[in-house]
Order: C-alpha cells, then structure tokens, then sequence
C-alpha cells in the first residue's frame, strides 16, 4: 500500500516539475539610464492550456521611490490544439495604459 502512494506522489511531482516554468530578467538600458526587472510563471494544468501570471518594475535612479515607474502585474492564456495555437495577455504599461496582446500561430 505504501508503494503505491510512493509511486502516485512522484508521479505527481514528476508532472509538476513539466507543468511550471518560472522566469526572471533584468533588462539594463544605458542610453536611459534605466533598468527594468520582470519576472513570471507558467503553469500548463493540461497539455493544451497554459496560464501566465508575470510583473514588470522599471527602476529609474533618479526616482527609484516613484510609483510612476509601476507597470505592475500582467497575466495571459495559451492555447494550443495540434500545431495550432493561439495566445492572449494583459499587460499594463504604467502611464501609456493597459494593452491587450492576441497572437495566432501555426507550427510546421
């Protein structure tokens, strides 16, 4: 009985490390003096579907305090179906407002 549940729990495991993928990146723009730090996570619950949850912080030196510089937490849906597929996201650009990514692809 005890292998059993052993057996079930690494499986489990086993599809989970598959299932979440996580991110980090620094991006440096020098002629701007600027840095922008974005980090996120993917889950795929299913093989067809993923869903993304990220956040994105610019960091200027003059005003690292100053919530002007927030983009903030963005999120988004991937379907895939055969070689198809088809992706959404939200992702805020602090001042300049929020924008709405659709994108279709084909894999051949």
């Amino acid at each position: 009985m005890t292998a059993d549940w052993v057996d079930t729990l690494e499986r489990i495991i086993h599809t989970l490390k598959r299932a979440i993928t996580f991110a980090f990146d620094v991006k440096r723009r020098v002629y701007d003096n600027k840095t922008e730090i974005s980090f996120g996570t993917e889950i795929t619950p299913i093989n067809l579907l993923a869903l993304r949850l990220g956040y994105l912080k610019s960091i200027n030196p003059e005003t690292i305090t100053s919530i002007s510089n927030f983009k903030g937490i963005g999120g988004g849906l991937g379907l895939r179906i055969s070689k198809f597929a088809t992706d959404y996201a939200f992702v805020p650009y602090g001042d300049l407002g929020n924008t709405h990514r659709l994108s279709f692809s084909v894999k051949f």
